[in-house]
């Protein structure tokens, strides 16, 4: 399993930093970072918590700043985490998603409490 210590046969050699990325196929160039191109990066970045939400089971998956920071949120409410969540997704635009909606909210509170 590729991992940053022991990366994929196409990263080897190249810098440890960034690494620069032609076209192939994706309609551009750029930089990235190498742990970016390795398939297990983002996964393990995302916790997925799942949620009754008007009768329905759903699933939500946020990076864990974003849960604890929500979890701090729910209890100076005096709430639990599924309150809050429920609650955001009543209150969303049907546009947003909810993890984005949940993730706005914990911005929003960061930038409130700074």
């Amino acid at each position: 399993m590729p991992s940053p210590a022991n990366p994929p046969s196409f990263i080897r050699g190249l810098p440890t930093d960034v690494l620069q990325i032609e076209d192939g196929g994706f309609g551009g160039t750029g930089t990235v970072p190498p742990t970016f191109l390795l398939p297990s990066a983002l996964p393990a970045m995302l916790k997925k918590r799942s949620f009754a939400l008007a009768g329905h089971r759903t699933s939500v998956a946020l990076e864990d700043p974003f849960w604890d920071a929500l979890t701090a949120i729910a209890a100076r409410q005096g709430m639990t985490l599924s309150a809050l969540v429920a609650a955001v997704d009543r209150d969303r635009t049907p546009d947003t998603s909810l993890a984005s909606a949940l993730r706005l909210l914990a911005l929003r509170s960061s930038h409130a409490r700074d």
